[in-house]
């Protein structure tokens, strides 16, 4: 094939890996490694086009939005949240040279946006800098703002991208969970809990706003108002420095109006479990700090101390218990659901042994049979999994297995676990379901072998 000669024979070959990229993704068989390539070649192709015709906003936008695909793929804990930004930093100077050129365009509006709202992300959540994010998510608000209005008036108008697709209503809603998303970060980032809570009764509106716009999503949207309850129910747990469950009961509610719209949408399902787990962990962490002043006048008599926080844990183990049921019973909805789902069966079967290691009457009276009905979960998982990688079932089976005390049959998937390609790596991202009993019995089994440690210690 002979090299490109004018702008508009670069342009062209830009967009058919652009094209490819977006017909692979839609047919969810595009590798990481292939996105990556298809973005360079089409960045160096933008390039080429843009030295020819420096001042075409359509090919500064489309540069732009190549060289965001490859920032997107940067893995900040492989890579360092440096790189990240240089390379989002590369897309964004494309983006707003494409956006002043076309002011009033509204996919160069929004993906600016988008670019901004990562850069913002990535500085808050990876470098701890709030005094350069913060203002990044404001401005990401404004340009989406700036965009809505001209989404719609495509979409009244029946105007296509330039794919062809049309512009239709469910791209105002994307552009409204944008929003969303950008407000609730700031609020997060607020002191005054007045301010905070604006913020997310504003981001709670948007939302209502956009749940007429298309039917078809309406479930998904109530779950997205639900996450973001859930968010401001944390802010304001770590405001006011205690644990309340009833915070949590906005986003509860939600979530059933979510499955009450679809009920075949097993996320929401899923979401509402892990919530009633999480509210089951915060009932046993709020026993166990009890009373600091009644625990510092015994701080020297250890067994005393953790006698009164078991008494204390006993004494909540009815609205524990209460929580866990509740999850357990979403998970079985799920499953109901997508019985085949091996994702599924391993959330319960997680769910399960972490009940089996309470420190709970109960737990310790059901211990066994607890650890065995998890067991089950795990093989079922192991036996429908067709994409996961089996490492992570096979480390939670040899828990089971090891803690049921069946180390022959431990030590038989164990085996099978290590020929898994960094099953280190496996071991490490499982480390807060693992007890710490099970992983010491994993380094000993290792029998010092430096090679395995120290590719545990890389993962961490």
């Amino acid at each position: 094939m002979s090299t490109p000669s004018t702008f508009e024979e670069w342009m062209a070959k830009a967009d058919a890996y652009v094209k490819k990229i977006e017909a692979d993704d839609d047919d969810e068989t595009l590798e990481p490694e292939k996105a990556i390539e298809l973005a360079t070649q089409a960045a160096d192709a933008y390039a080429q086009a843009h030295a020819l015709k420096a001042d075409d906003a359509h090919c500064l936008y489309q540069w732009g939005r190549a060289l965001f695909t490859l920032a997107e793929f940067v893995d900040v804990e492989e890579e360092g949240a440096e790189e990240k930004l240089q390379r989002i930093d590369e897309a964004i100077e494309k983006l707003e040279q494409a956006e002043k050129l076309c002011p009033d365009n509204a996919d160069m509006l929004y993906h600016l946006g988008q670019a901004l709202s990562i850069k913002g992300s990535t500085l808050i959540d990876e470098l701890d800098d709030t005094e350069t994010g913060a203002p990044l998510l404001q401005r990401t608000i404004e340009l989406y703002e700036r965009a809505y209005p001209l989404r719609e008036q495509q979409v009244a108008a029946g105007a296509v991208d330039a794919s062809g697709d049309a512009y239709t209503q469910s791209h105002l809603v994307d552009m409204i969970s944008a929003i969303v998303e950008s407000l609730t970060s700031l609020a997060c980032l607020e002191t005054e809990e007045a301010k905070a809570n604006a913020k997310f009764e504003e981001a709670f509106a948007r939302i209502e706003r956009a749940l007429p716009l298309v039917a078809d999503r309406r479930a998904e949207l109530l779950q997205e108002w639900a996450a973001a309850l859930q968010v401001q129910a944390n802010y304001l747990q770590d405001q006011q420095m205690t644990l309340n469950n009833s915070l949590f009961d906005p986003a509860v509610a939600k979530l059933e109006e979510s499955i009450a719209a679809d009920g075949t949408r097993t996320e929401a399902i899923v979401e509402l479990a892990e919530l009633y787990l999480s509210m089951a962990n915060g009932v046993m962490a709020q026993a166990a700090m009890g009373d600091d002043d009644e625990e510092d006048e015994d701080e020297e008599d250890e067994e005393k101390v953790r006698a009164m926080i078991d008494a204390r844990i006993a004494a909540s183990e009815a609205d524990i218990v209460s929580y866990y049921e509740k999850a357990v019973a979403q998970f079985e909805r799920a499953l109901k659901v997508d019985p085949e789902n091996a994702s599924l069966h391993l959330c319960l079967a997680d769910a399960v042994f972490a009940r089996s290691q309470w420190a709970l009457p109960s737990s310790k009276d059901k211990e066994s049979e607890l650890v065995a009905q998890a067991e089950k979960g795990y093989r079922t998982a192991l036996s429908l999994e067709k994409e996961r990688d089996e490492s992570a079932i096979q480390l939670r089976l040899a828990q089971a297995l090891y803690f049921l005390k069946r180390e022959d049959e431990c030590l038989a998937v164990m085996e099978q676990w290590k020929k898994n390609e960094e099953y280190m790596l496996a071991l490490y991202e499982a480390d807060d379901i693992l007890e710490r009993e099970f992983l010491n019995f994993i380094l000993e089994r290792e029998d010092g072998d430096e090679d395995d440690d120290d590719e545990y210690e890389d993962a961490e």
